[in-house]
């Protein structure tokens, strides 16, 4: 176990913990939950499928680095720096990453269920596969995402940017859209069923559950069922 190792070399102290990480970048599966990281800088780390639950990572550095699978649940990732991060997988379950730099970040099938993103910038982060379920993103900006069967069930999007954002069969069932710009967002398939606020004007809305649970196909492609007058002339 890594703790181990840093006592029997004589170190002790997240400090310690720090400098080790630093001359051996590589610790996959460590558990370091719990562990007092405020501004460390680990950048390009690998530290795939580690426990880092409840460890304080406030503004760290972890440009590039390997989180993977990593156990990142109830941390405090505030103002850290995760730019061009792998996140793929990892579980951020109640994390704190309000004003965190996640752009270039690939989270693809993360996990940030009931974490804080507000105002972080995501319009450069890979969402795909993401669970979002009871996050709060006021002011987050998530222009042009890729959202498509995203859970953001019971999600705090206040004030958040959605335009052009692909909503595409998302949940979004009971969420707050209060002041949330959605102009050319694609809501096809997605449901709104219980959602606040939130102008729909400008969003393609197309077999879309809206608030009031009613089904609603007003941005539907029009697909001309009559014969036109042609078709009937040119049978003569």
């Amino acid at each position: 176990m890594l703790i181990a190792i840093l006592f029997f070399q004589g170190c002790s102290g997240d400090s310690s913990i720090e400098r080790f990480l630093q001359l051996n970048p590589k610790c996959v599966g460590c558990n370091l939950s719990d562990q007092d990281l405020n501004k460390a800088n680990l950048d390009q780390a690998n530290l795939e499928n580690s426990n880092f639950d409840g460890a304080n990572f406030s503004g760290a550095v972890l440009t590039k680095s390997n989180l993977k699978g990593a156990y990142l649940e109830d941390v405090n990732l505030r103002g850290a720096n995760l730019k061009d991060a792998d996140l793929s997988g990892a579980n951020l379950k109640n994390s704190n990453l309000e004003n965190a730099n996640l752009s270039g970040v690939i989270a693809i099938n993360a996990n940030f269920e009931n974490a804080n993103l507000k105002g972080v910038n995501l319009s450069s982060t890979n969402l795909s596969g993401v669970d979002l379920s009871g996050a709060n993103l006021t002011g987050a900006n998530l222009e042009g995402r890729n959202l498509a069967k995203v859970d953001l069930e019971k999600s705090n999007l206040e004030n958040a940017n959605l335009s052009s954002a692909n909503l595409t069969g998302a949940d979004l069932e009971n969420s707050n859209l209060n002041g949330a710009d959605l102009r050319n967002a694609n809501l096809t398939d997605a449901d709104l069923e219980g959602a606040t606020g939130g102008d729909l004007a400008g969003a393609k809305i197309c077999r879309t559950t809206m608030p009031n649970g009613k089904k609603s196909n007003s941005s539907c492609p029009e697909i001309d069922t009559e014969p036109s007058f042609g078709s009937l002339f040119s049978s003569f």
